[in-house]
């Protein structure tokens, strides 16, 4: 399963709570169960389990109130 393509204004961070994750971009990144990363701002990228289990995932967006989230990206 993968999400769509999109960019973040602001820092994310990533925590694997369960199973495994991975951020496809520039580079994948791989993170499994109790690692995290930081995705990276304006860079376009998506999420991705290549596993056949769910994935459970904490995000955590530091940012002004008024910034959005992420912006689809094509």
């Amino acid at each position: 399963m993968r999400g769509a393509w999109h960019t973040h204004p602001t820092p994310v961070i990533v925590y694997v709570v369960q199973n495994t994750f991975t951020l496809e971009g520039r580079e994948p990144i791989h993170r499994k169960a109790g690692e995290a990363l930081l995705e990276p701002i304006n860079v376009k990228v998506r999420a991705a389990n290549h596993s056949q289990s769910p994935a459970k995932v904490v995000i955590v967006q530091v940012s002004e109130p008024e910034k959005p989230f992420m912006e689809a990206s094509k």
